[in-house]
């Protein structure tokens, strides 16, 4: 079948009228989507005084390479999860993960945890922990997020940010429910 995105812009049974227009609005306003496998880094990311970071605002970044696209996989329902990952996962580092079946181990530990990581898997120099807002159905509405260099957020520092993300993900769920 189609892919999520795809599904979700399909026309219904009831065609035309205003459902239609919400839909057509709804595409515009999104913008740019992403190609199958990735997904979009759509948030300013300042870095502080004297650290400059690669800058990654409007670029599409692996969905199976950082721990805000593993997070929204984890918690994806199977079908959906295959129709967004692309066939192949492609290396970045030598720590990217490519194997299919090492993947839906470590999106099942995100769902034993609540938060995922990302250990030099897209730049070797780059960490990262993430924890979804799940909607009632249990599906990612948004993703908390640290990243960033790995001398600052250390592999030995993941499983304390990964609490922290969590608690912050809690915290914006009750204001969003």
């Amino acid at each position: 079948g189609p892919d999520p995105v795809t599904r979700q812009s399909q026309p219904d049974e009831r065609g035309g009228g205003d459902l239609d227009e919400g839909r057509r609005a709804a595409r515009e306003a999104a913008g740019p989507i992403p190609e199958r496998g990735q997904h979009l880094r759509d948030h300013p990311v300042v870095d502080p005084p004297g650290v400059a970071g690669p800058d990654w605002n409007g670029r599409s970044l692996p969905l199976h390479a950082t721990s805000s696209g593993k997070v929204f996989l984890a918690w994806l329902p199977d079908e959906e999860r295959d129709a967004v990952l692309a066939p192949h996962l492609e290396a970045y580092t030598p720590r990217t993960i490519t194997d299919r079946a090492r993947l839906d181990r470590s999106l099942a530990e995100i769902r034993r945890l609540g938060y995922g990581t990302c250990v030099g898997e897209l730049e070797e120099f780059q960490n990262g922990v993430s924890a979804a807002v799940l909607d009632r159905l249990m599906r990612p509405m948004v993703i908390v997020n640290i990243w960033g260099p790995s001398p600052r957020v250390t592999q030995k520092r993941l499983p304390a940010m990964g609490r922290m993300v969590l608690r912050a993900a809690h915290e914006v769920g009750l204001v969003l429910t």
